[in-house]
């Protein structure tokens, strides 16, 4: 529970104080890293509660739990117990030592019981409400049920042992309960606090866990349905319509990934769980949400046109790629109402002065032509003209480019034209391409 300072408390409610004792923090004999942590949270949150309860852990010298009781065995050996599993510890909380001794500065007047277990020789003792046993119970539930308690909040030493299966317990035996997760310290002996908060979380885990893989499918389906559109577009399944049309839902669902994803994410934070494959997960699903997203951008901020030119005037014609262009949904007429949406929407498009006479701006211009990796059709000198084709990444639209180099005074002028073969807009892709090419062909 990260913040109970939100949870209504009222008569029904205890606070269960675990084990806050000096062999359990910094210098004692079984020392929980930062152990002495609690004691100051501890002490602010019993002063919110009308019924406390402490614990202690108080065994007999020579108990079953140490490792010196079994030679040849080392703390945190496991062992087979008639009882189970039992992880061997250092001699520790021996009855009437310091280091059983409450800490110095707990300060919890107001407590009204103190349970001490682990005082059986033969049987060791975590929870506050049952031995290891599983059968021997310490009172403390018929205590609970006489003064009308419902609900219990667990803190203390250590999280992972102690803390955790007096929480497990409470609930077994019909409390609801919670850890506060801030007034806990945990040994953590090979992963023994992962393992326990998997059970304290009540499964939630489990759920989170689930969670995020479902949103790491769907982001995964989004972004695999987003590539085959175009690539459906390419192998000739269906038009670039219909591609557009399975981005676009691509896209929306992406969405929903990504919000699952982040549910799952909170979750699994809240679970106290690792949080790698949730992030992967948010990280593919927001990449295939940005992906339409900024398609849809751009549609909604830039003209809807489909042909660029550097010259609005008198844009470079195409001769060589007429004949791949027949049967194009767009034309090759640069209209002026296209030249008023391009100078509104690009208007730093411009054509490119090179301080060298027209044969060199040429071969420059081929060889900026040549590094964009376009299709030569054409590369005619002395028409000062170049025609190729472009290609766009995903959907393999074919976009036609013209270059035209003419003298301009000392020096050359280059102008370029880049057109869509289909599709109304052009999601800015040719203006994209222009900008590109001018920066290419730009002395360096």
């Amino acid at each position: 529970m990260a913040d109970n300072s939100k949870v209504k408390l009222g008569a029904k409610d205890a606070l269960i104080v675990v084990d806050v004792q000096n062999d359990f923090c910094p210098g004692g004999r079984l020392a929980v890293q930062k152990g002495d942590e609690v004691v100051p949270a501890v002490n602010a949150l019993a002063q919110r509660f009308a019924n406390v309860v402490l614990t202690q852990d108080w065994h007999p010298p020579g108990h079953q739990s140490f490792a010196t009781s079994h030679p040849g065995r080392k703390p945190f050996d496991s062992i087979k117990l008639p009882y189970g599993e039992q992880v061997l510890w250092p001699d520790h909380c021996v009855q009437g030592s310091d280091g059983a001794a409450l800490h110095k500065d707990l300060s919890v007047p107001q407590a009204q019981l103190l349970i001490r277990k682990g005082y059986n020789k033969d049987v060791d003792s975590y929870s506050a409400f049952l031995e290891a046993d599983r059968r021997t119970r310490t009172g403390l539930e018929g205590y609970l049920e006489e003064r009308g308690i419902k609900r219990v909040f667990v803190c203390g030493l250590a999280t992972d042992f102690c803390v955790a299966w007096t929480a497990l317990d409470a609930r077994k035996l019909g409390f609801a309960a919670a850890v506060i997760e801030d007034a806990c310290r945990a040994i953590d002996n090979q992963g023994s606090l992962a393992a326990a908060w998997e059970k304290i979380t009540f499964g939630r885990r489990r759920v989170a866990r689930a969670i995020v893989w479902l949103g790491l499918a769907l982001g995964v389906a989004c972004a695999a349905a987003e590539l085959l559109s175009g690539l459906g577009y390419r192998f000739g399944w269906w038009s670039f319509r219909e591609g557009i049309a399975v981005m676009r839902v691509a896209g929306w669902s992406a969405l929903g990934a990504f919000a699952v994803s982040l549910i799952g994410v909170i979750a699994e934070g809240a679970a106290h769980a690792r949080l790698r494959v949730g992030f992967v997960a948010l990280v593919i699903s927001a990449l295939a949400l940005g992906f339409p997203a900024y398609y849809y951008y751009q549609v909604q901020h830039l003209p809807h046109i489909h042909d660029i030119s550097t010259d609005t005037q008198n844009p470079p014609a195409f001769v060589a790629v007429l004949p791949a262009r027949q049967g194009a949904e767009n034309k090759t007429d640069y209209s002026p109402q296209t030249a008023e949406q391009q100078k509104e929407g690009y208007p730093d498009l411009a054509p490119a002065r090179l301080e060298v006479p027209p044969p060199a701006a040429f071969e420059r211009a081929l060889a900026a032509a040549r590094a964009m990796r376009w299709d030569i059709v054409a590369a005619d000198p002395a028409q000062g003209r170049i025609e190729a084709t472009a290609t766009t990444l995903l959907f393999g639209f074919k976009d036609d480019v013209v270059v035209r180099v003419t003298p301009d005074g000392a020096g050359s002028r280059v102008d370029v034209r880049s057109l869509s073969r289909v599709g109304r807009s052009d999601f800015g892709t040719n203006a994209k391409r222009v900008r590109a090419y001018l920066k290419a062909l730009a002395p360096t």
